[in-house]
């Protein structure tokens, strides 16, 4: 089973059971419902990153999410990348063909941060993106900006750990504040008798 720290209307951190993920903090149940629609095989060397393979379909058919967007158009050179950000963690990056055929890549929230990285998009990404919530955006780029540290053989294999690190200690950050919070009017109330 897979752990999610949440936090309860005091403020105190709580843990919650949810189905087992594939990289358990890196991902969502929308990540997850993808994984089990289509027949996605990992990509060799990029943990979090899954390939499509043998279907042809548009983005639109795989993500029923309208933040789509294209951060690339298809030229002579290059392929055109269109992103796709799911509720919760993690996206979808489809490589447009000459052709009009797409190459899809469901990738985790580490691992669509590394690519868009590693494609120089991730800063217009995060322009154009739909983020669910502050939050998330917030997340998102903090991871980004964590794996930065990294050089990018490391980067690949601590990218989940770095998410589920970041993912847990933001989500414990209320609670943390909010016991702060009442020890600092503890300690002011005690520093008044």
């Amino acid at each position: 089973m897979m752990t999610r720290i949440t936090n309860n209307k005091s403020g105190d951190a709580q843990a919650l059971t949810l189905p087992r993920g594939i990289f358990p903090f890196d991902g969502s149940s929308s990540l997850e419902a993808l994984w089990m629609q289509f027949k996605w095989k990992p990509i060799r060397g990029c943990d979090g990153r899954f390939i499509l393979r043998g279907l042809r379909l548009r983005p639109e058919a795989i993500s029923s999410y309208k933040n789509i967007v294209r951060l690339r158009p298809v030229s002579e050179e290059v392929d055109g990348i269109i992103a796709t950000r799911l509720r919760g963690g993690g996206g979808l990056l489809s490589y447009e063909k000459k052709d009009g055929t797409f190459i899809h890549t469901l990738n985790t929230e580490s691992g669509l941060c590394r690519k868009l990285t590693a494609l120089d998009l991730f800063e217009q990404f995060c322009k154009k993106a739909t983020f669910f919530t502050t939050r998330d955006r917030h997340l998102f780029i903090t991871l980004d900006t964590v794996l930065r540290f990294f050089p990018d053989p490391e980067r690949t294999r601590l990218g989940p750990h770095v998410s589920a690190i970041v993912r847990i200690r933001l989500a414990l950050a209320p609670a943390v504040l909010h016991s702060l919070r009442s020890s600092s009017s503890r300690n002011s109330s005690i520093d008044r008798r």
